[in-house]
């Protein structure tokens, strides 16, 4: 008699880890990256000053944005709201909330 691996826990460990990978120094850097780096392709090099910057208090993390001309600022929204749905769902929310003071301002 074998001992049968469940999947539905495997699942679960592997969707703990993608959360827990979101919350990292590494995971959101990547995050920053790629959005940065779509933020200057879809504005065809008018969004070359974008720059998403992480600022950890404590255990609480936050994202903002230094943006030089106005252009900027709709290529950076164009950018978060293209990848939204493939980053893990902690990265998810710090970048929403980027979003958000984004559309406000």
């Amino acid at each position: 008699m074998g001992f049968q691996t469940d999947e539905g826990l495997d699942e679960v460990e592997r969707k703990l880890k993608e959360l827990e990978y979101g919350l990292t120094e590494e995971g959101i850097q990547e995050w920053v990256q790629k959005v940065e780096s779509w933020a200057r392709a879809i504005c065809d090099g008018k969004a070359d000053g974008v720059k998403i910057t992480v600022k950890k208090v404590g255990s609480k993390i936050n994202l903002d944005a230094v943006l030089y001309v106005k252009e900027e600022r709709e290529c950076l929204k164009k950018a978060i709201q293209t990848n939204l749905s493939q980053m893990p769902e902690t990265t998810r929310a710090l970048f929403n909330t980027l979003l958000s003071k984004l559309e406000q301002s």
